[in-house]
């Protein structure tokens, strides 16, 4: 009896394997042309949808907001808003974007239908980002949410508060003044003093003053926090676009970046905290009563805020990071 060959085996082996491609192949398409349908159906079936662009499979509406001309995105915007009116739906990826551009659309969701929209949805990134602390801007609207939010008008943002943090201001504002003078009298008249950075640094003083106070061990490292929160959360991610894919997930790499951002802004955030619990114990933390001593007494009274809700809160006041101005000023 002859045996085959190597040769034979692997011309075997070769044709077994596409046909077993073909096959799964053959089989996966009609489960994929299903689902297709199925999600048509179910975008019909919503209630008087708002018109929007024609979608592609998968990537929905994202071509539309690619501009070969290289227009920028609002102006892409601007020019959708103008062809399908001033409420149209879009589709990012899986996530289905309702955008409103004029007074009384944006009156209609933000006022009138404000219960409808007063959760804010929650991406992969915001979750890793904010699993310890959701916060005021992205907690779900709940009681807790309400609870933080009479916090925030009354105590936080009050007239009696922004009228306590007049000194803070005016300091920072004095500080401002001779920061210009000196950098104006040490240059000629050909080197100009550039406004951006020193007004970038103006805001970003008085904000971290007005929240923790005048002293942090780890001021850079907070200040970096900020950014980096700004950065992952604004960042452009597959595994936003696409939540349910698990290979978005792996390809992106940016939840696990937003996790590792948690993760160090939960230790710098913590080390903040407890630096300033020292000093006000030892007596030497100043006489202004900042934002972080009021979430730290409303704690003691006895209002449910835990630590990771606290470090949310003093970590998204505004600004959240220093301004970036479009364009630099300079005198």
């Amino acid at each position: 009896a002859m045996l085959p060959t190597k040769e034979l085996v692997g011309q075997d082996l070769q044709y077994s394997y596409y046909h077993y491609l073909v096959f799964s192949a053959i089989l996966l398409l009609p489960l994929l042309v299903l689902k297709l349908r199925l999600r048509q159906r179910k975008d019909k079936d919503v209630n008087n949808p708002p018109p929007g662009p024609w979608r592609l499979p998968v990537i929905g509406s994202l071509h539309h907001l690619v501009s070969l001309a290289g227009a920028l995105p609002h102006h892409v915007m601007r020019d959708l808003a103008g062809r399908h009116g001033p409420l149209m739906l879009l589709r990012l990826g899986e996530l289905p974007l309702v955008v409103a551009s004029s007074a009384d659309a944006a009156m209609a969701v933000m006022k009138t239908h404000d219960a409808a929209f007063a959760t804010r949805p929650q991406t992969a990134t915001l979750r890793a980002l904010t699993k310890d602390g959701l916060g005021v801007i992205y907690a779900p609207n709940s009681d807790h949410w309400r609870q933080l939010r009479k916090l925030v008008t009354t105590e936080l943002l009050s007239a009696r508060r922004v009228k306590g943090l007049r000194v803070t201001r005016e300091a920072e504002v004095s500080s401002l003044v001779a920061s210009i003078a000196s950098s104006a009298s040490s240059r000629s008249c050909k080197d100009p003093v550039n406004l951006s950075s020193l007004l970038s640094r103006f805001v970003t003083d008085v904000t971290t003053r007005s929240v923790v106070g005048d002293w942090i061990t780890e001021r850079e490292a907070y200040l970096e926090a900020k950014r980096q929160v700004v950065k992952m959360a604004a960042k452009f991610s597959l595994a936003d676009l696409f939540p349910s894919s698990r290979l978005a997930r792996m390809c992106s790499g940016g939840v696990r970046q937003a996790e590792a951002c948690n993760r160090e802004i939960n230790r710098i955030m913590s080390k903040v905290i407890e630096d300033h619990r020292a000093r006000r114990s030892a007596g030497t933390g100043g006489k202004e009563e900042v934002i972080l001593d009021v979430l730290l007494r409303t704690q003691i009274d006895g209002v449910p805020l835990d630590m990771g809700t606290i470090r949310a809160v003093i970590l998204v006041s505004p600004p959240l990071s220093p301004p970036q101005f479009t364009r630099e000023v300079t005198v």
